[in-house]
């Protein structure tokens, strides 16, 4: 899983990584800001094939798993109108952050979305 994130930075993974999908979401939780960052940006190039686990751990107890889906939702941008709903849904998150992380990845769906 370090391989791929280590790849993500070098521009190397994308959609076509989808089993990386599960192991990079989990890695979300780690507290080493450089594994989380890593991760994100591989998530982020994997792109709309790793949408529905990050909708998915927008539900996690975890706030700052919560955080870092909404996050890479919002880079992922319009290839994430389907997270539309459960990032709605998160402005009520009872963590600021988490629900500040997905207002902002709305407005960032919203933007490339063109609406």
């Amino acid at each position: 899983v370090r391989v791929f994130a280590s790849e993500a930075l070098l521009g190397q993974i994308g959609p076509e990584h989808k089993e990386a999908i599960i192991p990079l979401v989990k890695i979300l939780k780690e507290t080493d800001r450089y594994d989380k960052l890593s991760a994100q940006m591989a998530l982020e190039q994997i792109g709309k094939p790793a949408v529905p686990a990050l909708i998915k751990a927008l539900q996690d107890p975890d706030p700052s798993m919560r955080i870092a889906a909404a996050q890479v939702l919002g880079w992922i941008g319009s290839d994430a109108k389907e997270a539309i709903p459960a990032l709605t849904k998160s402005l009520r998150d009872p963590a600021p952050q988490a629900a500040s992380a997905a207002s902002e990845a709305l407005a960032e769906i919203a933007k490339e979305a063109g609406e």
